[in-house]
């Protein structure tokens, strides 16, 4: 009986002999070639990726290749700072942009308060006329100005003076 014995792998396969197709993802290879442009070699992103499939290695070869492409990879195409000073403008542009829109929101609902208080100011006032008129006019214009003294503060905030109510009472009884 010719047993056969156990043989590990070769260390290198052919490409005839392996059986397994490898495939890479393209968005892979273009992340792959964003990070180190000399790999590209003058190929397309879809002869890197086929490269790749193949087994073949896509790294540089030549130590001086990869000194001179990775030097000038790194080069700014623009002027030094343009793209920290493209980032602060992107970020304080918004951040401008974002306070000016609140600032009007706000102005608005200001406006709107302003008005409201204006509102509630009015109806207030003909609320303590209505109530000062519903009195006794005599003991109003004889007691009034003294017990609507102790509300000045209130009566100042909506527009009013104790004579003004009391002389307002007089008008409306005639």
């Amino acid at each position: 009986m010719s047993e056969r014995r156990w043989q590990p792998p070769p260390m290198e396969l052919n490409v005839d002999q392996s059986s397994s197709k490898v495939t890479v993802d393209e968005k892979v290879v273009r992340k792959m070639l964003a990070v180190n442009p000399s790999m590209r070699k003058g190929r397309t992103t879809f002869q890197v990726k086929k490269a790749l499939e193949r087994g073949e290695s896509v790294a540089a070869t030549d130590k001086s290749e990869v000194v001179a492409t990775g030097a000038s990879a790194h080069k700014p195409t623009a002027k030094p700072g343009a793209e920290l000073q493209d980032a602060i403008d992107f970020f304080l542009n918004g951040k401008a942009k974002r306070l000016a829109e609140a600032e009007a929101e706000l102005a608005a609902k200001r406006q709107a308060l302003d008005a409201e208080a204006v509102r509630m100011r009015q109806e207030l006032q003909e609320q303590v006329r209505s109530f000062i008129s519903l009195l006794d006019l005599q003991t109003v214009a004889a007691t009034g100005k003294a017990a609507l003294g102790k509300h000045v503060d209130f009566l100042k905030a909506i527009d009013l003076t104790p004579a003004a109510l009391v002389d307002a009472a007089r008008k409306d009884r005639r």
